[in-house]
């Protein structure tokens, strides 16, 4: 649903939807999950202007799937798309809004 509600541009319900969904993989200890989810719910978050905890989604997320594929962990296809635009958000001066991508 959160993927749909960020489709149509209704931010805090997408947010609701996937902090739902994050609490969910986490109860299953769904590591791959719970990775995805955190980088959806770091763009919905990103898209809601609200930058700090945008950013700290992101890294979550991130942190998450390196973690797994250094382990070899993931069992499923990766999103590489929402890994690097993740990434290169954190990167760009919009992320620095939020405390920057150092901090």
């Amino acid at each position: 649903m959160g993927d749909t509600y960020t489709a149509l541009a209704s931010y805090s319900q997408a947010i609701a939807s996937y902090q739902k969904s994050l609490a969910l993989a986490k109860t299953l200890s769904d590591r791959e999950g719970e990775a995805e989810i955190l980088t959806h719910l770091g763009y919905a978050l990103l898209q809601a202007e609200r930058y700090p905890e945008a950013i700290e989604r992101l890294r979550e997320g991130i942190a998450l799937r390196k973690s797994a594929q250094a382990r070899g962990n993931y069992t499923t296809k990766t999103y590489e798309f929402d890994q690097n635009y993740a990434y290169e958000w954190l990167q760009t001066s919009q992320g620095n809004k939020g405390g920057g991508a150092d901090a």
